[in-house]
C-alpha cells in the first residue's frame, strides 16, 4: 500500500487536491479527492483519506479510455518524485 507521509498532508494541495467531505454508511470523512478523467460516465478520481493516508483510486473506464488512464497515471510519480509517498508493509 501507499500512504502519504503524515508531515505532507497539506501538500497535496500544491498537486490539485481539494480536501471534501465524504459521508459513507452514515459516517463522515474527510479526504483529498483529485479527479484525473471523467467523460461520459466514466473517471478516474484520487482519494486520500486524512485518518490513514491511504491512496485509493476509483476507475470506471471503457477499453476506449485505457489510454487517458495510462497518461493521467503520472500523478503517482508526481507525488514519489516529491517524497511525499511511503509504502506501507502489511503484516502477512
Amino acid at each position: 500500500m501507499l500512504k502519504i507521509k503524515e508531515d505532507r498532508m497539506k501538500d497535496l494541495e500544491k498537486f490539485g487536491y481539494k480536501k471534501i467531505e465524504m459521508y459513507i454508511g452514515g459516517h463522515s470523512f474527510e479526504v483529498y479527492h483529485k479527479n484525473l478523467f471523467r467523460s461520459f460516465g466514466r473517471f478516474v478520481d484520487v482519494y486520500v483519506y486524512k485518518t490513514s493516508r491511504l491512496l485509493e483510486i476509483e476507475i470506471s473506464f471503457s477499453s476506449e479510455n485505457e489510454l487517458t488512464l495510462c497518461k493521467e497515471i503520472d500523478f503517482i510519480y508526481d507525488l514519489i518524485k516529491a517524497d511525499m509517498v511511503e509504502k506501507v508493509v502489511e503484516d502477512e
